[in-house]
């Protein structure tokens, strides 16, 4: 109980009389200790018990403050989303009593910056949930109609022709892409699920003429500004940011410019490579396979049959798929030959995911479902979808004022479920059908929270809401094995990325190896490749994990970059440290034990998500590069190709340059400029600060060059 004692001073300071509570054994482990710790305060906060909450937080912060606050951050416990927007009496009690007492010159800086910074964020959650009561405001009073509206609208900017006719006249057009309209919508509806009245008597209900009302697409922009709040909170606990107070409001501000710059450069970069592949694959094999275009337009009137005009309970044309009609190309369609616009995708998806073609096919994203069921479910979709929207935008664009109107009433299609499972049964297994149905479906009765693109199909009591172009034109493959939590390897020992660097390296190298396990004392750990050469070892942590799709997601890469920066760190002090180790090390390598080494640590990473970064002074590198710049020593960043090589083959020195130094980022990264983009929140603001990169400056650069 000394511990506990000797601090009892210091607690008492927050007017909570003596420190007497305390269930929890103190150990001399401290992980194990905090712990404990944080697992009783989230215990005690849900028991409405206030007093003795702040008691423990004032013990943890105390014990030792890195360690609890890294703990604390886990749980979420300073987040506003949390609690609704609302500030809890026990953060506001305790939030209180670290500035007024001690505590905040008692813990570590780093502590009291994220400290500091969730008071700043907090001050504005009250006018943050103004703002959210305003929207639920304007888009209450056509609660029956708003969920499918909201559908139609994001659908119609996955669609591309009539995405066009949408414009933001109440304000400059921002540069909203398509996926952050439709988290923003996804988000609206979910909050706003309860008020929409969801069920079979107004599932077909739509405002066709909020379709093209620019206040419905403020309230998305708004809402998606909403949800980057609550990213905001994610970035002060697990990035390198701080919210820092203003006169007119509070700042994010990145504290890291590398961090900011390489994340948006990776975003960047990713879109340009998938681009490129689509294109060069679809090039390669436009002529070599079928196109599904050709395919459909072939015989366009067979399908006019499917398109029926129902009066009950609104004018709209709906799909009756016919089985007849399903039989003529049910062979088509279940052949194992790819169109040419498929193989794109195909090409694209083997690329980032590092699997061969027949590793791909076969791999079962569910017990029964493999991902060549998940490319014919959705070839199907896009057949549908070609009927549909080839007759509506015929209606949308020569059609009279009524057959417009009707034209957007039926932009969403909605299907009886059992229905829409039997029709596509006649292509493949029922049960396949159903699991993936299941798999892609959001529940509107149940708490799981609402993506479009990652469940795009909305399952409102026995119907079945299908926006076709918000499904064909969404990464359904990647998304499905993200909604599964799922990789194509998940040990190191098949890992594809750790055995192409390997094999890459051996063919240039001769000390080189992988999946090296090393002790030291009680420190053990393994490294995925390491090369030694002319006195450096070239030591090789690679992290291979799903591109993300935003800031949320880049949690689980930037996790992996951090906890692979501290394993090649700590490699480094117990090479130089233990004598035993590094002879152990260098001869597994087929080197003696003496000379000096220099070590060069990176971190290999399977997407681009912090392109170009530095963590601790370990850099951060593409694994596509890294095999480029091994194999033929010629790299593209962007749409520029560098050579890397001094000489006629890769040398030592070539390589460790790659990764020491920057110079090969730093052009792109000097096209980025600071700016601040604020929300208004009432009588404040939340600004953010970030770096936008001015593609215009790049291409007049590389014009000159």
């Amino acid at each position: 109980m000394k511990a506990v004692l000797c601090i009892s001073d210091s607690i008492n300071e927050f007017g909570n009389g003596n420190f007497e509570y305390f269930p929890i054994k103190i150990t001399t482990n401290k992980k194990k200790f905090i712990k404990s710790l944080v697992k009783e305060v989230n215990k005690l906060l849900f028991k409405n018990n206030p007093k003795d909450v702040v008691k423990l937080l004032v013990l943890g912060f105390l014990y030792d403050s890195l360690l609890f606050s890294e703990e604390i951050k886990k749980i979420g416990f300073f987040r506003a989303s949390k609690y609704d927007f609302s500030m809890p009496p026990v953060i506001r009690a305790f939030l209180k009593g670290f500035f007024l007492t001690s505590l905040n010159t008692k813990v570590d800086d780093r502590t009291a910056k994220y400290i500091k910074s969730v008071d700043n964020f907090l001050s504005i959650t009250r006018d943050v949930k103004k703002l959210y009561e305003k929207i639920i405001h304007f888009t209450h009073k056509n609660d029956d109609k708003l969920f499918k509206t909201v559908v139609a609208i994001i659908d119609m900017f996955f669609m591309h022709d009539t995405s066009k006719a949408i414009q933001d006249p109440r304000r400059p057009r921002k540069l909203y892409t398509r996926e952050a309209l439709s988290e923003g919508a996804s988000y609206l509806l979910y909050i706003h699920k309860d008020q929409c009245h969801l069920g079979f008597n107004n599932v077909n209900e739509i405002d066709e003429n909020a379709l093209f009302d620019p206040e419905y697409l403020c309230a998305i922009i708004d809402t998606y500004s909403l949800k980057e709040y609550m990213y905001s909170e994610i970035r002060i606990e697990r990035f390198p940011y701080t919210m820092d107070k203003k006169e007119s409001g509070v700042c994010l501000v990145c504290q890291d410019e590398l961090f900011e710059k390489s994340r948006h450069l990776g975003f960047l970069m990713q879109d340009l490579a998938n681009y490129k592949i689509i294109e060069a694959t679809e090039q390669a094999y436009k002529n070599k396979a079928a196109s599904f275009g050709t395919f459909f337009y072939s015989a366009p009137r067979l399908y006019d049959s499917l398109i029926v005009k129902l009066d009950h309970p609104v004018e709209r044309w709906v799909l009756k798929i016919s089985e007849k009609i399903l039989e003529t190309f049910k062979d088509e369609f279940l052949k194992d030959k790819y169109f040419y616009e498929e193989l794109a995708e195909i090409k694209n998806l083997n690329h980032n995911h590092f699997v061969s073609e027949n590793t791909f096919f076969n791999y079962k994203i569910e017990d029964d479902v493999t991902i060549t069921d998940v490319f014919k479910f959705k070839r199907f979709i896009v057949f549908l979808s070609s009927i549909m929207m080839s007759f509506l935008k015929e209606k949308i664009q020569k059609g009279n004022a009524k057959e417009k109107a009707m034209a957007f009433r039926s932009l969403i299609p909605v299907f009886k479920k059992t229905d829409f499972i039997n029709a596509v049964s006649i292509l493949m297994p029922k049960n396949k059908v159903q699991s993936i149905v299941k798999l892609l479906s959001w529940v509107s009765k149940e708490s799981n929270a609402l993506d479009l693109q990652y469940t795009p199909f909305i399952e409102i009591e026995s119907e079945l809401v299908v926006p076709f172009n918000l499904f064909y034109n969404s990464n359904t493959v990647r998304n499905s094995l993200s909604l599964k939590k799922k990789r194509f390897y998940e040990t190191n020992e098949y890992e594809p990325t750790v055995n192409m660097l390997y094999s890459s390296l051996v063919n240039k190298f001769e000390n080189v190896c992988k999946n090296l396990k090393y002790r030291s004392n009680n420190e053990e750990g393994e490294l995925d490749v390491i090369l030694a050469k002319d006195g450096y070892l070239i030591v090789f942590e690679i992290k291979n994990s799903l591109h993300p799709c935003n800031i949320a997601e880049l949690r689980t890469s930037f996790d992996y970059i951090t906890y692979g920066a501290k394993r090649l760190n700590d490699f480094t002090r117990l090479f130089f440290s233990d004598e035993k180790l590094r002879t152990s090390i260098l001869n597994r390598l087929g080197l003696a034990s003496t000379g000096t080494y220099h070590i060069v640590p990176c971190i290999a990473t399977g997407n681009r998500a912090l392109y170009g970064y530095r963590h601790n002074s370990v850099a951060v590198r593409y694994i596509h590069e890294l095999l480029n710049l091994i194999n033929t020593g010629q790299i593209t960043l962007g749409d520029k190709p560098v050579s890397t090589w001094k000489g006629s083959n890769i040398s030592i020195d070539d390589l460790a340059k790659f990764i020491q130094e920057d110079s090969l980022y730093d052009e792109n990264f000097s096209f980025f400029e600071l700016q601040e983009a604020s929300i208004s929140y009432v009588d404040k603001k939340l600004i953010q600060q970030r770096y936008l990169y001015n593609n215009e400056a790049a291409q007049k650069k590389y014009e000159l060059q």
